[in-house]
């Protein structure tokens, strides 16, 4: 859907590419849409407000990230570890308790399991860097009370909340959203 001002409203992106050779003009009026838009976000605020949403999202986020953190320290133990076996390892070759062979050997597995820790540990730093949304959580609260202070869908705010608009040749239209229904989340 694209927006006309001189139409004040949207019109089919099918239709204002190619013409009448590739769809119908079909055409929603922007007080319309916002009309159907205005409720869902009304009943999204109403919900998310209702069930202390926020709190518990942030709550299930916490407790993740100390589940991430307490796997992190377990596997620099293991670290540490290995490589205290690695040193091991030298010495018996050094005192003779071990052939070259079993060394090379003992030393190629211990090397693949730092690796293997190694990545896991970089695969959970970088998650952990991305379980910081208390910011974002916080900036769409604010923009959604701001909205709900108006409830005025403003040029601006619909392609924010927009995110397809599929108007049929009979004039109804199905909204398909930005962001999805918020489940409860468990804990």
């Amino acid at each position: 859907m694209h927006f006309k001002k001189n139409r004040k409203g949207y019109v089919c992106g099918n239709y204002n590419k190619h013409g009448f050779k590739a769809c119908s003009d079909h055409f929603v009026k922007e007080v319309e849409l916002s009309n159907a838009v205005i409720p869902d976000i009304e009943n999204l605020y109403t919900k998310l407000n209702k069930d202390n949403y926020y709190k518990r999202l942030s709550e299930k986020v916490e407790k993740n990230k100390l589940k991430i953190k307490a796997k992190i320290k377990e596997n620099k133990k293991q670290l540490e570890a290995k490589k205290s076996d690695k040193s091991n390892l030298v010495i018996s070759l050094a005192n003779g308790v071990i052939s070259n062979e079993v060394y090379q050997l003992a030393v190629q597995v211990t090397n693949e399991l730092i690796s293997k820790v190694e990545s896991s540990n970089y695969i959970l730093t970088k998650q952990l860097e991305h379980q910081d949304i208390e910011k974002e959580l916080s900036e769409f609260k604010k923009y959604l009370d701001k909205f709900i202070g108006y409830k005025i869908l403003t040029p601006e705010m619909l392609p924010m909340l927009v995110d397809k608009i599929e108007i049929y040749a009979d004039g109804t239209a199905n909204v398909h959203y930005r962001f999805k229904e918020p489940t409860n989340p468990s804990a």
